[in-house]
């Protein structure tokens, strides 16, 4: 039986990890997901972030090979994906439960990235747990904008599917 992290401990843990010294160069994204994951027990977390017009998996915590997959098809890896990530700030409207969802990472009218995030076998994502999905995308992309502007700038030379995820996710 899982014990499910109650959703604002869970954020208050999130907001603490964005929030460290920037000096300290940890990876910040990954244990975002990892959190996520282990804090909600979700089948897969992944965050994709886009850069030289791709949208890249940065870091996820699940089933990896969803994410490796999109990084090596590029625009082609999920029109829903792309649909988010194409969109603006303002077009995040949450579907009445289901088993996956994607929230789009942004500031404003800028689309920085997306949380997709896929229920357990035989579960569906509550009300809630879309809100805190919602929650911690918009948690990031405060970070992106501030603290961790210096990931979205190593990424902007990112040169194509060559690169693994294993290596992104060193700037994460």
């Amino acid at each position: 039986m899982h014990r499910y992290r109650d959703p604002r401990e869970l954020l208050a843990e999130v907001r603490s990890v964005l929030r460290q010294n920037v000096r300290q160069r940890q990876p910040r994204l990954q244990p975002v997901m990892d959190l996520l994951y282990e804090g909600r027990h979700y089948r897969s977390v992944v965050l994709y972030l886009q850069a030289a017009g791709n949208s890249i998996a940065i870091a996820f915590r699940g089933v990896g090979e969803m994410a490796a997959d999109c990084i090596t098809k590029g625009d082609d890896c999920d029109a829903e994906l792309q649909a988010v990530l194409g969109s603006t700030g303002a077009a995040s409207g949450l579907p009445e439960g289901g088993e996956r969802v994607i929230v789009p990472v942004s500031v404003g009218q800028s689309v920085l990235g997306a949380i997709k995030v896929l229920a357990e076998e035989d579960h569906t994502l509550s009300v809630g747990d879309q809100l805190l999905i919602r929650e911690i995308a918009r948690e990031i992309a405060l970070f992106l904008t501030g603290k961790g502007k210096y990931i979205l700038r190593k990424l902007a030379g990112y040169q194509g599917p060559e690169r693994r995820p294993q290596e992104l996710s060193q700037a994460a």
